[in-house]
């Protein structure tokens, strides 16, 4: 259709378009889901650094009332602080839950051109239902197993909502629909570099979620060396000698050998992650469509190596706990942007090339050269 002027109607264009079209409201709103699933990492996190997954001992009720109308007193004023975290964890687990609910309908409404995203809206719906079960079950069942499947699932979750906010950003959907450019696909050391990343920090994450729900965070009690040597003692009567030499009091460890163990994996690994970000994020911030990604991976990196030691050295202050825990969580994020932006390719060559070609040439660019 045309208008009264005879310029293409723009609501009939881009209806019969059957490439996708940027909606800021809806990057927007993914934006918001993300900082909120962060938010309820955050409080997720301050649940255990404060060992209150268990403040509540009821669930789906708070106390024997509905969650949502819990009296204040019981959650709420002094003396209430591992009930305050809980039941806020609880219920900004609600909010992110009700937020996926409408983005998942918005989806259904707005991208009938990328069904695939529908699809994926539902996946991640599907992942906080399975997410609140979980942390139902570690409730009711007081069992660590699902506090771990819970706390890894929460940050998987984490990185679902930023392909989300990728997916629905003017990036993707640039790079994706405008076939008037030309662009250059990354190069292979880029892309193997981003799943190695990503592969090293899941692991990292999986150490990381075994050493805070087994309360393995001092069980290696100096830092940077373990025991004052290199690696641990890894056996029982070993650490029970050490221990009891140090009390003076005939006193055991309390800690176990898997403990150790845990938190020595942890400490490890982190050498991994440390070589691999850096190889990767120093050799993407050359490329233009990297290089901000890049830089707050090597800055969240740093921070998160100073917050690891500074939980040895202040005995594992709960806030520092807390802020390692969701600075990690940051960087898988940013990891995961990074990967996002590696595989969509890179710099691109705008149509406006060819454009000044044919204007100075008079010859398109699909005819090659005059004969």
């Amino acid at each position: 259709m045309s208008n009264l002027i005879g310029q293409p109607d723009a609501n009939a264009t881009e209806a019969s378009s059957p490439e996708p079209t940027f909606r800021p409201a809806l990057h927007g709103f993914a934006i918001v889901l993300m900082i909120a699933t962060f938010v309820l990492l955050l409080i997720g996190g301050n649940v255990t650094s404060k060992d209150a997954g268990l403040a509540v001992p009821d669930w789906p009720t708070t106390f024997g009332h509905n969650m949502f109308f819990a009296p204040p007193h019981l959650w709420t004023g002094p003396g209430n602080e591992p009930q305050f975290w809980e039941h806020a964890h609880r219920l900004m687990g609600s909010l992110v839950g009700g937020l996926m609910i409408l983005m998942v309908l918005w989806l259904m409404l707005s991208q009938q051109r990328r069904p695939w995203l529908i699809w994926y809206g539902l996946a991640m719906l599907l992942a906080v239902i399975v997410q609140g079960i979980m942390g139902g079950l570690r409730v009711t069942e007081i069992s660590l197993g699902w506090a771990y499947l819970h706390g890894v699932l929460g940050q998987l979750f984490l990185c679902m909502t930023v392909i989300l906010t990728a997916a629905t950003g003017r990036f993707w959907i640039h790079r994706k629909s405008n076939r008037h450019e030309c662009i250059q696909p990354a190069p292979t050391y880029a892309r193997l570099g981003s799943w190695a990343l990503l592969t090293v920090l899941l692991i990292q994450l999986l150490l990381g979620a075994a050493v805070r729900h087994t309360k393995a965070g001092l069980a290696i009690p100096d830092f940077p060396l373990s025991y004052g040597q290199l690696i641990p003692p890894l056996a029982q009567d070993q650490l029970d000698a050490i221990w009891a030499k140090a009390s003076e009091t005939g006193a055991t460890l309390p800690y176990r050998v898997n403990q150790v163990a845990a938190a020595f994996a942890h400490r490890t690994w982190s050498v991994v992650v440390v070589a691999v970000t850096l190889f990767v994020a120093l050799t993407l911030r050359r490329l233009r469509h990297t290089a901000r990604p890049s830089v707050s991976l090597l800055l969240l990196l740093t921070l998160q190596m100073l917050l690891g030691a500074l939980i040895i050295w202040t005995s594992r202050r709960t806030d520092i706990a807390t802020a390692h825990q969701a600075i990690g969580a940051a960087v898988l994020g940013v990891a995961t942007l990074l990967a996002i932006r590696v595989h969509l390719g890179g710099s691109a060559r705008s149509s406006m090339v060819d454009k000044t070609k044919q204007a100075t040439t008079g010859i398109h660019p699909s005819q090659g050269k005059p004969a």
